[in-house]
């Protein structure tokens, strides 16, 4: 049995990746006999999660900073975006204060754990344990920085992060003893001298059994082609621009569901496409998964860089469904085949078996071994 420690920003019943990839982790190693704890921000639902699980779920501290308010119109409006926007890439506020919660709550513990993984983005939570190991002994045997996107060599974001920034991250990359990425491509977003200590390691799926869904299948052929999008977009990364502007070109009945927390860059292109367009809130992964075997085809938006890869594309292949990949050479003819049901240029997602959560944790522990 191991004593396993897990630093995260975000928890269960939180829906975002790194939340996933948190409390994922925590459940399996608990399942697997090991002695797990987690320090995040703790909320209510915690308490059940606890006794369910066997996890000991501990606040990490108290988030008393103040965010802008982006309420408003007009020139308020564009100021207060301006300094949230100017604040975040400049001091990385407010996630910037997370260092000094981290270390805070690091220095309250006085067990010696086998095993301490800290989960990013954001990034801060890394640079608290830097900072700790850097002013206090060790209190695991092993460090696991677990880096869902890369910091300094993000390429998703408008603009480049402060060159300032890079003393940060080559601490933590220094101190902690291995950095874990979910595929091979991301290496090469971190800084050369630190290769050696990157380890591939993908995010952990509790695997579905498609035969419990069966009653959710695609129902009886009505002319109406369907296909769902999950997930964010990114301005000019992740954009889905290029392929509304097909679709409006596209003569057959379909109706394209998208499940998001902005629809924002979607909002052009809604009159236009009415109905054959519906925009709904996210929902749980059982719930998506239902949804998702319901359709003909999934539609990915290819981030169209090499160091970042979604997380959402292992759902995606359990289903079995053919994925549409859009990247910035997708043209009507492409997505016609689709429509036409040829789908022979699909995205392939290989080796779904690695993305086992139970897999996923025998890799976090074999590092022990190396």
């Amino acid at each position: 049995m191991k004593k396993i420690l897990i630093i995260s920003n975000t928890f269960y019943p939180e829906n975002t990746p790194r939340a996933f990839r948190t409390t994922e982790l925590a459940k399996e190693f608990s399942k697997q006999g090991h002695q797990v704890k987690v320090l995040t921000f703790k909320k209510d639902e915690h308490s059940v999660f606890e006794k369910k699980y066997n996890v000991t779920i501990e606040d990490l501290g108290k988030k008393n900073w103040k965010t802008l308010s982006l309420k408003g119109s007009g020139v308020v409006l564009l100021y207060r975006r301006l300094i949230h926007r100017l604040s975040n890439l400049l001091l990385e506020y407010p996630n910037i204060k997370l260092i000094d919660i981290v270390y805070k709550a690091l220095q309250k513990e006085r067990q010696n754990y086998d095993l301490l993984i800290s989960i990013a983005v954001p990034h801060p939570i890394h640079w608290g344990v830097a900072k700790f190991y850097d002013k206090n002994q060790k209190i695991s045997k092993l460090w696991v920085a677990d880096c869902g996107d890369p910091y300094m060599g993000c390429q998703t974001d408008s603009f480049k992060k402060p060159f300032y920034f890079k003393y940060l991250e080559k601490k933590f990359c220094r101190l902690a003893d291995y950095i874990t990425v979910p595929f091979k491509g991301a290496i090469q977003a971190y800084y050369s001298e630190f290769h050696h200590k990157i380890k591939v390691i993908p995010q952990g799926f509790n695997f579905f059994d498609k035969s419990d869904f069966d009653g959710k299948k695609l129902s009886e052929k009505d002319g109406i082609i369907r296909f769902i999008y999950a997930g964010s977009f990114i301005p000019k990364f992740r954009d889905p621009g290029l392929f509304m502007e097909l679709l409006s070109e596209i003569k057959k009945d379909f109706i394209f569901t998208v499940f998001t927390n902005n629809d924002s860059l979607l909002e052009p292109y809604k009159e236009n496409l009415g109905s054959k367009l519906v925009v709904k809130n996210y929902v749980t992964r059982v719930r998506l998964f239902e949804e998702m075997l319901k359709v003909d085809f999934l539609v990915n938006f290819d981030n169209n860089v090499t160091g970042q890869l979604p997380s959402k594309l292992i759902d995606y292949g359990m289903t079995g469904k053919p994925i549409l990949n859009i990247t910035k050479t997708t043209n009507l003819n492409d997505v016609k085949r689709f429509f036409n049901e040829d789908f022979e240029n699909a995205l392939e997602i290989d080796n779904l078996d690695n993305y086992r959560i139970e897999n996923v944790v025998k890799q976090f522990l074999s590092l022990e071994k190396n």
